[in-house]
């Protein structure tokens, strides 16, 4: 808690600025989960080529049936 407490009081400009605007979220995690989201995607992507499959048949592919498709079987749409 004292951690958090000297953050805050250690920059007092991002502070005002927080609680004087409450549409401001006082974390990260939004930024942080869609980071872990991309480097997936990324990585899912990147592991195509070495594979020989099309990147863009294989995301066309894979996005159009992940809603359907039954999550104890995801590895067959794996690249």
């Amino acid at each position: 808690m004292a951690g958090a407490i000297r953050y805050g009081l250690t920059r007092p400009k991002q502070l005002r600025r927080y609680l004087g605007d409450g549409r401001l979220s006082n974390d990260n995690n939004d930024a942080e989960h869609g980071g872990e989201s991309e480097g997936i995607t990324y990585t899912l992507i990147e592991t195509t080529e070495p594979n020989g499959v099309d990147p863009q048949a294989w995301l066309t592919n894979f996005l159009g049936c992940i809603a359907e498709h039954r999550i104890n079987r995801i590895d067959e749409l794996l690249p």
